[in-house]
């Protein structure tokens, strides 16, 4: 399966839990499509399968998750 093909099936699937897996981890700092991810939500939300606030509000909190996980492992961690 492509990386496409494994990020449409993964929104896809879970929905919000799927989105929010992927720009969690993009904003914790692994390399991952997160920008992309937020794209493909907006296109289910657009076709009716996801809510444009829903998908919205997942992204900016998982964002904000990722961020501060990040955060706080650096800085109790050290480098």
């Amino acid at each position: 399966m492509s990386a496409v093909g494994f990020l449409t099936s993964l929104v896809a699937r879970y929905g919000y839990l799927g989105l929010a897996l992927l720009v969690g981890v993009e904003s914790f700092g692994v390399p991952a499509p997160g920008e992309t991810a937020i794209i493909l939500g907006a296109g289910y939300a657009a076709r009716g399968q996801l809510a444009v606030v829903g998908v919205a509000v997942t992204a900016f909190v998982a964002a904000v998750s990722g961020d501060s996980i990040a955060y706080l492992i650096g800085r109790t961690g050290g480098r």
